[in-house]
């Protein structure tokens, strides 16, 4: 008898830290599943950053090869980046980063097999020389005419060469910049746009690598957890309070356990909201002008929301936990109370008459 107890007691405390476990995990996938691994937040998060406006100047000073050909071309490096944000304003830019963020979470979620993707820049390559033409028409328009043709320098024109007007010669200077950019050569896909990383980071991630494969599969198992946990939690608790010898109190204090760390988790999740507005990630890796310029700003949107919804999820879970405790401290001080205010039975008190005795 004393082993059949210890072993009950043994599988109700394994059933209890199973629920709580069950409980806290499924708290952190809610939270993640409806912040980091939703890709309209994470869209959000960089539409309210304001990255958009900056995201292109980032990227070409972080490029070298891109860097590079802005540097060899005879026209300033400052008139070129104008033009380029002209031809690809904000909205262009967030268009084709919305586009590699789908690309990205349809490979998480296991739609694809890997993140692949195209934006088309090719097609810019008018508009950024009409862009660049029109910029450079105010300082062609100041120079003298050239006496000659050989007097016409094209890596550092001096003047106006014989038979061009000031318009005619933006038009061809824009023209060979646009010839020299890389990016109107061909579309920016998967493939060639890791060149962007390599100045900040050794090796881009291949999303044919095992490694990889196994992350998004357990990413697009998630939302079952998700489910499932919650119906691991009331399984596992119920079971407990079934192997318990005193069911109201062992139910009663898992009720207050689940809700003092989920108390716990409701406070972690206002320090993230708090402490999310102010992180730095520069402080850590100050030399990463990519973390400074354009995580950081993503980062004091996603660390705010992160925190907040976990803080909710929280409350709602301790909403629901903190009343069951409530309700079950209440029923066991109204048991105490009944039993406590009942007559106990004394040895000299007369019994009930005998039923089973016949007349006399």
């Amino acid at each position: 008898m004393d082993n059949m107890n210890f072993l009950r007691a043994l599988a109700a405390s394994l059933l209890s830290l199973i629920c709580s476990i069950a409980v806290g995990f499924f708290v952190i996938l809610a939270t993640l599943q409806t912040t980091v691994l939703d890709r309209n937040e994470t869209k959000a998060w960089l539409r309210d950053s304001g990255v958009y406006q900056t995201a292109l100047t980032n990227v070409i000073d972080n490029n070298p090869t891109i860097t590079q050909q802005l540097e060899d071309n005879p026209i300033p490096q400052d008139t070129l980046k104008a033009a380029l944000n002209q031809t690809f304003p904000s909205n262009y830019v967030q268009a084709g980063t919305e586009k590699i963020i789908d690309s990205t979470y349809d490979w998480l979620d296991g739609s694809t097999p890997e993140i692949t993707f195209e934006i088309n820049t090719t097609d810019k390559k008018e508009a950024f020389v009409t862009s660049l033409a029109a910029l450079l028409e105010p300082q062609t328009a100041t120079l003298p005419r050239c006496a000659s043709l050989a007097a016409f320098d094209p890596g550092n024109p001096p003047c106006i060469p014989p038979g061009y007007t000031a318009k005619q010669l933006a038009d061809s200077l824009a023209t060979d910049a646009a010839n020299s950019i890389s990016i109107f050569h061909q579309p920016l896909t998967n493939d060639n746009i890791t060149e962007a990383q390599q100045n900040q980071i050794e090796k881009a991630p291949d999303t044919t690598d095992p490694n990889a494969q196994k992350l998004s599969q357990v990413i697009s198992m998630l939302q079952l957890w998700v489910w499932l946990l919650p119906l691991i939690a009331v399984l596992s608790g119920g079971l407990m309070v079934l192997l318990s010898q005193h069911r109201l109190v062992a139910a009663k204090r898992l009720a207050g356990k689940l809700t003092f760390s989920l108390i716990v988790t409701l406070i972690l999740g206002i320090v993230i909201a708090a402490f999310g507005k102010s992180f730095q990630a520069n402080n850590y890796w100050s030399n990463n002008l990519v973390l400074k310029n354009i995580l950081d700003p993503v980062i004091h949107q996603a660390l705010p929301a992160i925190g907040s919804r976990l803080g909710a999820i929280s409350g709602i879970s301790v909403l629901v936990t903190g009343a069951l405790w409530i309700t079950l401290r209440i029923i066991k001080k109204r048991r105490e109370h009944d039993s406590l205010a009942a007559p106990a039975p004394t040895a000299d008190a007369p019994g009930p008459p005998d039923q089973t005795a016949g007349p006399r």
